[in-house]
């Protein structure tokens, strides 16, 4: 049956209604590409602002290094969501300790230099607390996958130009992602679990200091109790200081024995009339300190 001409206008107007959705499909895609170029384009002229050694490290010596890393990394994670290349995921960042959640709120690619720096700089030690840390091997070898994919794309960046094969870019731009994404999950790990061992020391430091003021109170200043107490206290103490000046060779050979020597001098009262009472003044020093 030849078609009514209601169900002409119906199928005009279903034709119309579809070629305005496959244009408006067109114009869309064509500004997410527009998007992406002009991204990648602000990540090339970043990456050209670098201060970057004569071997093309970047620089991370000086504040006005670290400030083009941190606008550079900036624009990386901003054309990495503008290629539509696939993210890595990052859920894993719900397990880290609150001070990292505050840098890393969500899931989204956020590039901080400080991580950048550690893989580049191929660390297998960190300090924290002045105490020297041994990253994992899993740590070390995520950096070393890091600085690879870091490497391909900056040589990528150095020569980029809008006729760049986009579908290459993409590339290069997800594997850093992955890259990077796997050596955060596992530097920051690492370095919680340092933070976990230097507050472990600060409060053995805490509990022996509390078991020495329960010995002297409870058995006096100079019975055997409070003496072991005593020495334990020191120990600790002698720990900490050790590690908060291994740069400047702090010591942790400190022992109990000068304070012992200090309270056996105050308990016998020498040196009152001695060298003016020189030798009980210091003693008392030495106790109270």
């Amino acid at each position: 049956a030849a078609p009514t001409s209601t169900m002409r206008v119906a199928l005009a107007s279903a034709l119309g209604h579809a070629a305005a959705g496959k244009m408006r499909s067109c114009l869309s895609a064509g500004g997410r590409r527009d998007a992406e170029l002009a991204a990648i384009a602000d990540l090339a002229l970043a990456y050209r602002r670098l201060s970057l050694s004569s071997d093309g490290a970047v620089d991370f010596a000086n504040e006005a290094g670290r400030t083009a890393c941190t606008e550079m990394l900036q624009a990386l994670a901003h054309a990495a969501k503008c290629s539509g290349c696939a993210l890595a995921d990052r859920s894993y960042r719900q397990e880290f300790a609150t001070e990292y959640r505050r840098l890393l709120p969500d899931s989204e690619p956020r590039y901080l230099t400080g991580i950048l720096e550690a893989a580049a700089s191929q660390w297998e030690h960190v300090a924290l607390n002045g105490d020297r840390h041994q990253l994992s091997q899993r740590t070390i070898d995520f950096g070393h996958g890091l600085r690879e994919a870091w490497g391909s794309l900056s040589r990528r960046l150095r020569s980029w130009t809008a006729r760049a094969p986009r579908g290459e870019t993409q590339s290069l731009l997800a594997r850093f992602d992955t890259a990077w994404a796997r050596f955060e999950r596992a530097y920051i790990t690492d370095l919680m679990r340092f933070m976990g061992q230097a507050r472990a020391i600060v409060a053995e430091a805490m509990t022996h200091e509390l078991l020495l003021q329960h010995a002297e109170v409870g058995y006096g200043m100079s019975s055997m109790e409070a003496r072991e107490a005593r020495r334990r206290f020191v120990e600790s103490v002698s720990r900490l200081n050790a590690l908060a000046n291994w740069r400047r060779k702090g010591r942790s050979d400190l022992s109990a024995e000068v304070i012992e020597m200090a309270f056996d001098v105050i308990a016998e009262g020498r040196g009152e009339v001695e060298a003016g009472g020189a030798a009980l003044a210091i003693a008392r020093q030495v106790a109270e300190s």
